[in-house]
């Protein structure tokens, strides 16, 4: 429902924040195959150009490291055409922020 206000854009944040991780511990540390269809509902919802990714730093470092919130996110949306996956890896905070991706 809130995607009806234009000037509303959402952060994808890594999967720490709502995935649980297995216990014991292992790797890698979530099931992505399994994991809620978030994102896939935000991008329904909002096209990615309303969506840009948010690694939740510093917080995240304590989960699952921020290094591997690139990778997980990068690793589910793979299934996605480039043109999203650059969109919401950069695309759109770039055209929010003004500034240039290289």
């Amino acid at each position: 429902e809130m995607a009806k206000y234009p000037n509303l854009y959402l952060k994808i944040p890594g999967f720490g924040e709502y995935v649980p991780r297995p216990f014991p511990a292992q790797s890698p540390p979530f099931d992505l195959a399994n994991a809620p269809p978030y994102i896939d509902m935000a991008i329904e919802a909002f096209g990615v150009d309303r969506l840009t990714i948010g690694t939740d730093y510093p917080p995240s470092s304590e989960r699952e490291g921020y290094g591997n919130v690139i990778r997980y996110i990068r690793e589910y949306l793979m299934r996605f055409s480039g043109a999203q996956q650059e969109a919401i890896l950069g695309g759109t905070a770039a055209s929010l922020f003004d500034f240039e991706i290289h």
